[in-house]
């Protein structure tokens, strides 16, 4: 792993909350010691770090209306965050707006973000174009 992750503490089982005022909650069958289940990703992160995912995508205003959440990519995708290796995080919009929100390793193929989010990534310099390209065929 690149990237520093900064330290956060849980507080009443909730992270946060970030700038926009969220707040995260790890769920446990996505976590890296749960039962393995063929429907669920599981994250290699500790519940700090994919705290640090979220709040990254909720301040960055990552949002994709097409698919109603938050994504989130870390250095340029050179981040594994899933046990499959995978390297882009979704964060479904909770259905009410005082719920926390909780999220799960994906490949881009799963969930496809919109163009749009791909587009601002690439001009905020999140992403490059080698990787801009790899999301939109879904070959990551």
């Amino acid at each position: 792993m690149g990237y520093k992750f900064p330290k956060y503490k849980m507080n009443n089982g909730l992270f946060g909350p970030t700038s926009e005022n969220n707040y995260y909650k790890p769920i446990y069958y996505h976590n890296k010691n749960a039962v393995n289940n063929s429907n669920k990703s599981k994250w290699i992160l500790k519940d700090g770090e994919q705290y640090e995912v979220f709040r990254l995508s909720d301040e960055g205003k990552w949002k994709c209306d097409e698919n109603d959440g938050l994504f989130s990519i870390l250095m340029n995708g050179n981040e594994i965050l899933g046990q499959n290796e995978e390297r882009i995080a979704f964060f479904r919009t909770p259905q009410n707006i005082s719920d926390p929100w909780h999220g799960f390793p994906i490949y881009s193929s799963d969930f496809e973000p919109s163009a749009k989010l791909i587009d601002k990534w690439f001009d905020d310099k999140i992403i490059d174009e080698r990787m801009r390209i790899k999301i939109l065929k879904g070959d990551i």
